[in-house]
């Protein structure tokens, strides 16, 4: 792995990691994510125009747009719904954590990826020590109602797999900042009805947190095109499992900035997710 690809994975690792934790504070988890978004889609629309003049958009290659807008839309409703349900200290390494290993499985299928022995290490321990951030992060509620507190992390865990194999695909046909553009354009359409159905609570939620909305979108913005320019110089694996160094970041914020105990537990997951990554960066 680069050091240039490195460094965008490490800044998109803590823009992601602020997003989430912001949309966790959300009155409304789903219509705070759409807002953000929807703002972070707006800045990049120019990327679309310029490739457009250039003659830079291409004939071929649209399916994985829409792949990924279909895949995006299910993925911010199953984000939002699995903030609602449980921890952001649960939600975030258990979908952090599936995402890398169904990436790395299609990778090695899809596009014939092979891994050292250093990077298959790597990404061993960082998928433990996201489950070890994720037991520790479980609480008494979600040990009352495990289907509950389950079902909407696993389920966007599977959609990042999904959607991170798509999208490396994807930037083989597109610039980073077009593709991100079109899919992020084509998702907060689709799901535009859904949140202007609810008026009275988007008003509210753009009232209290739109300071927080702005801020998140900041982030939103750099975290999804950094990444896909990484996809351009290194493995996807590699990429997709460098970005997990968000899990350590999601630890100190949900700690310090949520309230969230059991710090020491999941730093030892932390701790496993740093030498994961150390070893992927020197592979």
């Amino acid at each position: 792995m680069t050091l240039t690809s490195f460094v965008l994975v490490l800044v998109a690792a803590l823009m992601h990691a602020l997003w989430n934790a912001m949309a966790k504070r959300g009155r409304d988890k789903f219509l705070f994510l759409w807002c953000s978004a929807s703002i972070a889609t707006l800045f990049l629309l120019p990327a679309i125009v310029v490739d457009g003049i250039r003659g830079a958009l291409p004939s071929r290659g649209w399916m994985y747009v829409f792949l990924s807008i279909v895949i995006h839309v299910v993925y911010f409703y199953a984000l939002g719904r699995a903030y609602k349900a449980t921890d952001y200290s649960l939600v975030y390494p258990l979908a952090r954590g599936l995402g890398v290993g169904l990436t790395c499985i299609g990778a090695y299928y899809l596009f014939d990826e092979k891994l050292s022995v250093a990077g298959i290490a790597g990404i061993c321990l960082i998928v433990s020590g996201i489950l070890v951030v994720g037991a520790f992060g479980r609480t008494l509620h979600d040990s009352i109602q495990p289907k509950v507190g389950l079902f909407w992390p696993l389920l966007t865990g599977l959609l990042i797999g999904f959607y991170s194999i798509n999208d490396k695909a994807g930037v083989g046909h597109f610039s980073p900042l077009t593709f991100a553009a079109i899919f992020c354009l084509g998702s907060m359409l689709i799901l535009a009805p859904v949140a202007l159905r609810q008026k009275q609570s988007l008003s509210e939620e753009w009232r209290v947190n739109r300071k927080m909305i702005l801020l998140a979108a900041v982030c939103n913005l750099g975290a999804y095109p950094l990444v896909l320019f990484a996809f351009q110089m290194a493995k996807t694996g590699y990429v997709v499992a460098g970005r997990e160094m968000s899990i350590i970041f999601s630890v100190l914020i949900g700690t310090i900035w949520l309230k969230e105990s059991r710090l020491a537990g999941r730093l030892t997951g932390a701790a496993a997710i740093l030498c994961g990554v150390i070893l992927i960066a020197f592979s």
